[in-house]
């Protein structure tokens, strides 16, 4: 993931992913939350097809900064509690992986 294709404020950006022999312009849009391209935090808030919407709405986009900015903002304790309750779930990445081109 680079710095974002769109940044959205609030910690929120919105990022490009490519659908297969498509390629990004017709793919899907995925809105993430990080507070730096470095992050170790990174939240997926939101996915979808570019033929559905080509960005959110104005209370999309105001309730996804707000849920970014907590989930970023929370300590392990709070994080390892919403994982317990299911109420987020965790993306690893394989170590060492590129990104696909």
């Amino acid at each position: 993931m680079g710095v974002g294709e769109a940044n959205l404020g609030g910690g929120l950006f919105k990022e490009r992913v490519g659908r297969a022999n498509k390629g990004k312009s017709d793919g899907y849009r995925m809105i993430v939350g990080y507070r730096t391209p470095n992050s170790e935090r990174v939240l997926f808030a939101y996915g979808f097809p570019k033929s559905v919407a080509s960005t959110l709405t104005p209370a999309g986009r105001k309730a996804l900064t707000i849920v970014a900015r907590d989930f970023i903002a929370a300590d392990d304790k709070k994080v390892l509690a919403l994982l317990k309750d299911g109420k987020v779930k965790e993306v690893k990445c394989d170590d060492g992986a590129e990104e696909a081109g």
